[in-house]
């Protein structure tokens, strides 16, 4: 419940955000704050691909009762990776200054992005050793901040898009430092080796996480970025007004996902994998499943009255979105399952089969059909990747139980997967 409550309070900070920034700015500026936020999750993947991800496989296993040391060494490689990456942005600055599109919140970006990534990786540091609750008063905080910030800047006159993101970034930085020094005097400081290594083995792991990761950035942010060429930054905003819609079920899936990979890792070492994976598809699906009617019925007067009467959404747009959360619930935990398998050049390959499938049917779909193939497009990718990697799983464990049966007892659990029945798991 903390874990739900850590992720909802900053799902619930953002989704205010979103309704005071599409009520207060105009459609074309609410667009451009759109396409700046896809940008943000591009610079996300790269840093959760060789930084919080990692963390949470090796921080309860290789790294365990080192956490304080450790977000000491992963703080330094934090502000490395995000200079790079925020450099990277003012770089392009003026080629996108030159094609008449978000320059000023892509600049404002740039300075925000390593205070608001630094929290993301902060509050992923409390799951470490089982500190939600940590992450959850953090997100009490930050849910304070943000709304009172944006009021103000709306009252003095000086709200838009790039003042907005600002505002984020000065937000997540005073949350994440005042979450770190709890993290650093709560945690043993013992056992963790120099920066150097850490960094070394993160890249080993990072390296096929950062594909996967760009890759699987492709299907739900792409079509973000395609929409402006093709249509207007007032649909790019409409799309982002589509997929608030799902964010509640989404970040409830996110926060138990958070305690999911864990988990795995942990069952793993007991051998109950593929029990405790189960479970876990019964319960992502079963939440979407859920959430589906309510998005089809209440979708329409929803979007109306939030957003305003220029974001209003029905017919098939509101079918496209709510089945969106089912595909993405089953490729969560399938990949969840992968990566606590260290297998990320599997994730890699799912990742790569949803962005061809985004690239080859659904830029044409968005096109021809704008917010509708927008959505479309997502759907379908969410569809690929829950296939692949289902597939992946279900591949996995058969090739782990002929092993078992050519080497005899106790070899699945040893790798991590249920022994069969009668057998003891041999941890």
């Amino acid at each position: 419940m903390l874990a739900v409550a850590d992720q909802g309070l900053f799902a619930l900070t953002n989704f205010g955000v979103s309704v005071l920034l599409a009520r207060w700015l105009s459609q074309r500026d609410f667009g451009a704050f759109a396409v700046a936020s896809s940008v943000l999750l591009l610079l996300g993947t790269v840093h959760t691909a060789v930084l919080t991800e990692p963390m949470l496989v090796f921080g309860p296993s290789r790294y365990a009762g080192g956490t304080a040391a450790y977000l000491g060494r992963l703080t330094r490689l934090h502000f490395l990776v995000t200079a790079v990456l925020s450099a990277v942005i003012l770089l392009a600055l003026p080629v996108v200054a030159l094609a008449g599109s978000a320059a000023a919140p892509l600049g404002a970006l740039a300075l925000a992005a390593p205070a608001i990534l630094y929290l993301w990786l902060a509050r992923r540091a409390c799951y470490i050793d089982g500190q939600p609750g940590l992450a959850a008063a953090a997100g009490l905080a930050y849910a304070v901040l943000v709304p009172a910030a944006i009021v103000l800047l709306a009252t003095l006159g000086r709200l838009t898009a790039a003042s907005a993101l600002v505002t984020l970034g000065a937000a997540s930085a005073l949350v994440g430092l005042g979450l770190t020094r709890r993290l650093m005097r709560s945690a043993d400081r013992a056992g963790v080796p120099p920066s150097r290594e850490v960094a070394r083995v993160h890249w080993e792991y990072g390296r096929w996480a950062i594909g996967s990761g760009l890759l699987g950035w492709v299907p739900g942010n792409l079509v973000m970025l395609a929409l402006p060429l093709w249509h207007s930054l007032g649909e790019a905003g409409t799309l982002r007004v589509a997929t608030t819609l799902i964010m509640p079920v989404q970040q409830v899936q996110a926060a138990l996902a958070t305690l999911l990979l864990p988990a795995l890792v942990r069952a793993r070492q007991s051998g109950r994998l593929r029990s405790t994976a189960t479970t876990a598809h019964l319960l992502f699906a079963g939440s979407s499943l859920l959430y589906l009617p309510i998005v089809v019925i209440l979708g329409a007067e929803v979007t109306g009255r939030l957003f305003g009467e220029q974001y209003r959404l029905g017919g098939a747009s509101l079918w496209l979105v709510a089945a969106i959360p089912l595909f993405t619930a089953v490729s969560l935990v399938s990949t969840a399952v992968l990566r606590a398998l260290e297998r990320p050049d599997q994730v890699l390959l799912t990742s790569i089969g949803s962005t061809v499938v985004t690239c080859v049917l659904g830029l044409p779909l968005i096109w021809r059909w704008g917010v509708e193939g927008a959505l479309a497009s997502i759907l379908l990718s969410a569809l690929t990747a829950a296939a692949l990697a289902r597939w992946a799983n279900v591949r996995l464990t058969s090739e782990e139980r002929a092993g078992e049966r050519r080497h005899g007892r106790g070899v699945s659990a040893r790798r991590g997967f249920d022994a069969a029945p009668g057998h003891s798991p041999s941890l």
